[in-house]
């Protein structure tokens, strides 16, 4: 059971790096990516 407890954590861990990742990157990005598939149509 503590394999599976010490698993959980470091995914949850993991994931909220993710997510903390991606709400630290520049918006810049997802703006140019939205105005691209914009001009592509």
């Amino acid at each position: 059971m503590g394999d599976i407890l010490i698993g959980a954590i470091t995914l949850a861990s993991l994931a909220g790096a993710a997510i903390a990742a991606a709400l630290a990157a520049p918006h810049h990005l997802t703006l140019r990516a939205h105005r691209r598939t914009g001009a592509s149509r």
